[in-house]
């Protein structure tokens, strides 16, 4: 691992540098590390002219250090007053690149914004004519809206529209929080990009509440769930070229944020680039920093990519507890975080093993003991029907447990596999899974392990991160000659072997080629009902299912609620085999609504859909949902 890496001097596309004697602070800060800056406007009173903007430049670049390169490229802010004329002059000016809609009350100093995004498209319009980027901050401000749903519900109800009526206009999603901010850029073309914080790609709304309020990690928009928090780091590691480097960086006085009524905000400029780099370099992604930090940026706007350099040392260093500002004390984001070497970046593929095996052939039963033995497994369960049983008969001792349901990983979830992958991935990077050493997949009864290998082969990001270590075939010694003889996918499960499997690291090791089946015999159908039947009830009804299905039913299992028993009865079958129950001293996983799954063999999907209804009627069972 070389201790230094050198790029293209980065640009900063999104800050606050405030003014007066701020500025002493904010634009060293900046101009040391970054050749660029989009500067934001909300100042008292807002920066709304070309005029105002080249006075509070001059400013700026009175504040830079002696023989620093650095140039501040100047926003204006979108009133509901702003003449088109204005929109006009700053398309003439070498230092106006974009304008900013704050909607009114949405953050810091944005009471002079616009008060309904629905009626200025004249001034889209203009901005489209004269190709000024439209920057946006997204959020509604009604205050019936809950704050966490206040930038899906901009979208819903302006964004979508604007970027249909004016396709022409190019359009950043400032701070994207989000993921369906980030569905939107990703869908919205070559003229839709976003910007990307420090504090959204870093953390999530636990990092704000969870022990105590944080003020220094409070910001507008605020932190979001972590699954939003990963749409925004899956789009940064795969080096999307619409998401690029804006740090929203906000100075805010200690005792500004430390009150009853803190302002929004985290001052991230001293060790912006350190904490996107460091973030990158955890997920061995380091190959992606040039790119979101000094290429895509200047794309967008169209700007030349810098000629200069920077170069980053890996080393230990501390993000300062405090910095001095216009004479009063700041505390930056991440104050007093250890960044060169807290977190060892994790180079090397985590092993993926996959256990597979026909429908029935004890897969769960070897999955458990594995799981009794081993703390240090991440479990991966696919279903083949959307009600699972598995994943509730797997031991509950701490590993994650993911359910891939609906389909098998060969053919209809291969996408949900890539991203639960992924999910799990970047949940250890960040220690907020345990630091598990192996992923264990259990494939559906039905799955071809080609599946798995094509799913690394063709994601180069999860082919940097994964690698197949093996693949396990479980056989049942009873049914298990009369599987291989009736039903391919038995078979193809045991023919399975792995090619490469001792390769170099980072290699991904692949089956040996044969023919690919067209598509599955198997079809699942499945069935939940509250309420108790009584055991004789039960057994009448199982005998009658099996009367009906003959040799097309070739897997049974399910969780009921029977008379007299606290927990539920395990039930299972396979082809030509007695039923097996099993009373389970409790409900798992706290779902106490009875679940039963059948698998048919044959042409006709909708054949056990039929047994199941006829199930239902037999029992007069009345409140239930089917899948």
């Amino acid at each position: 691992m070389t201790d230094t890496l050198t790029l293209t001097r980065p640009d900063d596309w999104h800050l606050h540098f405030r003014d007066g004697a701020m500025l002493e602070e904010t634009v060293p800060a900046t101009a040391r590390v970054f050749r660029r800056a989009i500067v934001m406007p909300n100042l008292t009173p807002p920066v709304t002219t070309v005029a105002l903007a080249e006075a509070y430049r001059e400013r700026i670049l009175a504040a830079i250090p002696a023989g620093v390169d650095f140039e501040p490229l100047m926003v204006l802010y979108l009133t509901d007053e702003t003449p088109v004329e204005e929109i006009e002059r700053a398309a003439q000016s070498p230092f106006v690149h974009a304008f900013k809609l704050y909607p009114a009350g949405a953050t810091t100093n944005s009471d002079s914004g616009v008060t309904n995004p629905a009626r200025i498209h004249h001034l889209y319009e203009a901005l489209e004519k004269h190709d000024l980027p439209f920057l946006v901050h997204g959020e509604v401000t009604e205050p019936e809206i809950d704050i966490f749903d206040r930038e899906r519900v901009f979208i819903d109800r302006y964004l979508n529209d604007i970027r249909e009526r004016f396709p022409a206009l190019r359009i950043v999603f400032e701070h994207v929080t989000t993921s369906e901010g980030v569905d939107f850029v990703r869908e919205g073309g070559d003229l839709t990009a976003a910007t990307v914080t420090p504090q959204h790609l870093l953390m999530n709304r636990n990092d704000l509440l969870v022990g105590g309020v944080r003020p220094h990690n409070y910001c507008l928009p605020v932190l979001k769930r972590r699954t939003h928090q990963q749409a925004i780091q899956q789009a940064v590691l795969e080096g999307h070229p619409r998401f690029f480097l804006g740090t929203d960086s906000a100075p805010h006085a200690r005792d500004k944020k430390e009150a009853a009524c803190g302002c929004a905000g985290c001052y991230s400029a001293r060790a912006a680039l350190p904490l996107y780099a460091s973030f990158l370099d955890r997920h061995g992604a380091l190959d992606k920093l040039e790119g979101f930090a000094s290429h895509f940026g200047a794309d967008f706007y169209r700007l030349p990519r810098n000629p200069d350099t920077v170069t980053l040392e890996r080393r230990d260093w501390a993000v300062p507890e405090t910095v001095t500002a216009a004479g009063e004390d700041m505390v930056p984001f991440m104050a007093g975080q250890a960044l060169g070497d807290p977190r060892k970046p994790m180079t090397a593929p985590i092993p993926l093993v996959v256990l597979t095996g026909f429908l029935g052939s004890g897969k769960t039963t070897l999955l458990n003991r594995w799981l009794d033995q081993r703390g240090d497994l991440a479990v991966v369960i696919n279903e083949l029907g959307e009600i699972g049983i598995d994943k509730d008969l797997a031991r509950r001792v701490g590993a994650p447990i993911s359910l891939l349901a609906g389909g098998c990983v060969c053919c209809a979830v291969q996408g949900t596999l890539r991203t639960t992958l992924r999910n799990l991935y970047m949940a250890r990077a960040g220690g907020d899974l345990p630091p598990f050493s192996t992923v264990l997949l259990e494939t559906t009864g039905a799955a071809d392990p080609f599946g798995v290998t094509a799913v690394l082969e063709q994601d180069a990001w999860l082919r940097k991160r994964f690698t197949l270590r093996s693949i396990l075939t479980t056989v049942d010694t009873v049914a298990g000659e009369a599987a291989l003889a009736r039903f391919p996918e038995a078979l193809e499960q045991v023919q399975c072997r792995i090619t490469g499997a001792l390769a170099p690291t980072g290699a991904v090791a692949t089956l040996a080629p044969r023919p690919k089946r067209r598509g599955h015999h198997l079809h699942p159908a499945g069935l939940r009902w509250r309420g108790r039947i009584a055991y004789d009830r039960l057994q009448e009804a199982l005998a009658a299912l099996r009367a009906e299905a003959g040799d097309e039913l070739v897997r049974l299992k399910g969780l009921v609620a029977i008379d007299k028993l606290d927990g539920p009865l395990l039930i299972q079958a396979v082809a030509g085999q007695a039923v097996e129950v099993a009373p389970l001293p409790a409900w798992p996983g706290g779902d106490e609504d009875s679940r039963l799954v059948v698998i048919a063999a044959g042409e006709d999907a909708g054949t056990p859909t039929r047994w199941l209804e006829h199930w239902r009627i037999y029992l007069g069972l009345a409140d239930v949902a089917s899948a």
